[in-house]
């Protein structure tokens, strides 16, 4: 992808789909952080989070995401070894 925004930044990085399991959830919560920065307007002459516009972010990142967290799942279930005594350190899907 090209482009300088903060979403495309994190997503370019590749991260969040290579590396340690931690260091892809670090990568995927940067992605998050980063759609979610994308939720401000200008009402009334002042920048500020719009609520439906931030329900479309944290939608369009969890879509974007699905596949990488389901990875990161499967990654970890693979850490955790037969017993599965570890807990994944993402849900799949974030409740909005």
């Amino acid at each position: 992808m090209k482009g300088n925004s903060s979403v495309v930044k994190a997503i370019n990085k590749n991260k969040y789909k290579s590396g340690t399991p931690e260091e892809r959830k670090a990568a995927i919560k940067d992605i998050e952080d980063a759609f979610v920065a994308y939720s401000k307007s200008h009402v009334n002459g002042h920048k500020q989070v719009v609520p439906g516009l931030l329900k479309r972010r944290k939608a369009e990142a969890d879509q974007f995401l699905a596949t990488a967290r389901a990875e990161l799942i499967e990654l970890e279930k693979k850490a955790s070894g037969p017993s599965g005594a570890r807990q994944p350190l993402v849900n799949q899907q974030r409740l909005l």
